[in-house]
């Protein structure tokens, strides 16, 4: 508010003069017979008066410089008014640094463009330069090498060739004679114009402009021209000879990559270690493994003729455990190896085909061998295992053939029901009164043999009733008087008392 002129020592009418708003030359009409108003001074004070005012405000800092009482429409708006005009205000000068910097990036592809093109013109000019240099170095070679090197002079012009030929050759220029360009304005006696003499035989003259003319001395940044290069033309020979060189190489580049897989597998083998012991998997078993030792030598299943061992079933498997783990690798890898000799093709060399058929035929052998060592220790872990069962069931047998009834031990493979134990029990308690009685009567009778043995011949006629009579043995009558006393026993503890009557 206080910027305004008016505020500012500005003297919009003399000192002398009373105010009057009506006094100012806007509400006057200019008269034709009135005195022209003194505008001129009004004027140069106006423009003083506001230069004044600049150079105030430019003495001033940003910082000190107040737009909150000139903006009167900001301060009556509300904080989210205020928000919202402080957030387009932000919005705008993101828009404007965007746009300026794009502008800049325009320019300086400009820029960049230009200087491309400046050098592309640049170097086609040199191009164009060193092309229309040589052009005119082969046509000055060419035309001095049409003139002939003699010429059959009249006697008239004798004097003159002598006088040629005594007229000293100027100097030539060291510069010029080491480059490959001829210079022009230095030549022999015999290329000298004898257009007069044979006009038939000299080349037409040709004027070249000043910019066509070549430079006396090249600059060093200037390489001389390069002779044209002989085109060559290729027959049907020269395909059939390349094809033949390509197919030889890549037959030899497949045969260096065979025999560099062979060396792979041969490096691979001698490293291996057949190990002394394997784990496989328990038969119905997920995690349990057992440790199974392998007593053939690796050199018995060298035999390509035996058949390979059908046992993959879930009771011949290899466990992944650490022991396992050469194992694997080594199966794994040749396994790599094979596929690496899958895919080297053989170009139709026969040679190269068998020479990876036999490779092929290596690693699967070891391959075979590797399977047929594993699988056969656990064959023979399995053979170990059903012999010992069968010496066990043998030996249980043997005592209980000799009476000794061992001991039943409760295993997880071995369970006994409670009531077929019980039964036995109540059974060993019978055949122990058996043969408590079984001892009595075999002793009373044994007695009684002895005093028959002991009695005299008074007794005949009661030998002879006895010898009338069907007389059954001793211990046949013992058996058959036992078995009449179990007869009512139960069909379980009977199989069990008749064996130990017949033992």
């Amino acid at each position: 508010m206080y910027g305004n002129p008016w505020y500012n020592n500005y003297n919009s009418y003399p000192s002398n003069a009373s105010y009057n708003p009506y006094l100012h030359p806007s509400y006057q009409q200019p008269s034709p017979y009135g005195p022209v108003p003194a505008r001129g001074y009004y004027d140069a004070d106006r423009a003083r008066a506001l230069a004044e005012q600049r150079a105030r405000r430019a003495q001033y800092l940003p910082d000190e410089v107040s737009d909150e009482e000139d903006n009167w429409q900001y301060n009556q708006l509300d904080p989210r008014e205020r928000a919202y005009l402080n957030a387009k205000k932000r919005q705008e000068m993101l828009e404007q640094q965007q746009r300026q910097r794009a502008l800049q990036e325009q320019q300086r592809l400009q820029a960049l463009e230009q200087r491309r093109r400046e050098e592309e013109a640049r170097l086609r000019m040199q191009e164009e330069q060193r092309n229309h240099a040589r052009l005119q170095r082969e046509q000055e070679a060419q035309r001095v090498c049409n003139i002939p090197d003699s010429y059959d002079f009249d006697a008239e012009h004798k004097p003159q060739e002598k006088r040629f030929s005594r007229s000293p050759m100027p100097p030539r220029d060291r510069s010029t004679s080491r480059g490959p360009t001829i210079n022009t304005h230095v030549r022999s006696p015999s290329s000298v114009r004898t257009d007069h003499l044979h006009p038939q035989s000299a080349a037409p003259h040709t004027p070249r402009s000043p910019s066509q003319a070549s430079p006396r001395n090249p600059g060093p940044n200037v390489r001389p021209p390069s002779p044209p290069k002989p085109q060559v033309h290729y027959t049907e020979e020269h395909e059939k000879a390349a094809t033949v060189i390509q197919q030889r190489y890549r037959i030899h580049a497949a045969s260096k990559k065979l025999d560099s897989i062979s060396a792979q597998f041969q490096e691979l083998k001698s490293k291996f270690t057949y190990p002394s012991s394997i784990d496989f998997q328990k038969p119905g078993e997920s995690e349990e493994t057992v440790n199974v030792p392998a007593t053939r030598a690796p050199s018995d299943f060298d035999d390509d003729s035996e058949e390979p061992m059908e046992v993959d079933g879930p009771q011949g498997k290899l466990a992944y455990t650490s022991k396992n783990y050469p194992l694997h690798q080594y199966a794994d890898s040749m396994d790599k190896l094979l596929m690496k000799l899958d895919g080297i093709e053989s170009w139709g060399d026969k040679g190269l085909r068998l020479k990876r058929r036999q490779y092929v035929k290596e690693i699967e052998k070891e391959e075979q061998k590797l399977e047929r060592y594993w699988k056969q220790a656990w064959v023979d872990y399995l053979a170990s295992q059903s012999k010992s069962q069968k010496q066990e069931t043998s030996a249980s047998t043997s005592q209980e053939a000799n009476g000794f009834v061992p001991e039943v031990q409760e295993t997880p493979d071995t369970l006994v029901d409670e009531e077929v134990q019980t039964d036995m029990d109540i059974d060993e308690k019978h055949h122990s009164e058996v043969l408590k009685q079984t001892e009595e009567v075999q002793t009373e009778m044994s007695d009684g043999v002895q005093a028959e043995e002991i009695q005299t011949e008074v007794d005949d006629e009661h030998r002879e009733e006895r010898k009338g009579r069907d007389h059954k043995p001793i211990v046949r009558f013992v058996k058959e008087e036992l078995e009449e006393a179990f007869k009512e026993n139960s069909k379980k503890r009977a199989p069990s008392l008749k064996r130990h009557i017949t033992t």
